[in-house]
């Protein structure tokens, strides 16, 4: 008997840190890491010197917008860029381009191109990889994990910080509001402001 009651115990011990780590996470600590993702603070674009991954961000800017700012359309370099198949952290994603010199994502990045082979080369987050962060997944492969770890729902009944799909296109993080026209954080390629401008990153969209 004492055997078994010190058994349990041992077992209770290991067990319970990894049964409290899966219900700790709150909707409110979802929506809160989704909006760390939105104002990463400034940091400087780089030079695109990789081949074939186009448009990163700068190119982005200096292609598309002809870099002219006095049209006043330069980018706000203050978001954690798009990036086809990335998975930074806001603090990652400022290392590696502000210290490792690679290039921020921008719209349509490497969707040619496989996912091991994009992520050492251009720093950034992608829609999906975006949700899975926030809803604390350490590892990304491919958008799959989210319907692995999902359940169904009405879409009448969306609550903060649930994955909402736009089958075959995106996934958000659903916050709030009508379902044809929620509140939403996202990381898009295809955001434009209320200038049309077109910033790809992380956004938070009504």
């Amino acid at each position: 008997m004492k055997r078994k009651i010190i058994r349990f115990i041992i077992l209770f011990c290991i067990f319970f840190p990894l049964l409290l780590k899966g219900v700790i996470l709150s909707r409110d600590d979802v929506i809160a890491t989704a909006s760390q993702y939105v104002n990463i603070g400034e940091w400087t674009p780089k030079t695109d010197y990789t081949e074939a991954l186009s448009p990163t961000w700068h190119s982005w800017y200096t292609t598309l917008w002809g870099g002219n700012d006095s049209l006043n359309i330069s980018p706000p370099y203050n978001r954690l860029a798009y990036c086809w198949s990335g998975f930074d952290t806001p603090s990652g994603f400022k290392n590696r381009v502000e210290y490792g010199f690679v290039p921020a994502g921008g719209q349509g990045t490497g969707k040619l191109y496989n996912y091991s082979y994009i992520r050492p080369y251009i720093a950034g987050i992608d829609c999906a990889g975006f949700v899975l962060k926030c809803w604390g997944i350490s590892s990304y492969n491919t958008w799959m994990q989210l319907k692995y770890i999902s359940i169904g729902i009405n879409p009448s009944k969306l609550k903060r910080g649930d994955w909402l799909r736009i089958v075959g296109k995106h996934q958000l993080l659903y916050e709030s509001g009508n379902i044809h026209c929620p509140n939403v954080y996202e990381s898009t390629s295809d955001y434009h402001d209320s200038n049309n401008n077109h910033y790809p990153g992380v956004q938070h969209n009504y």
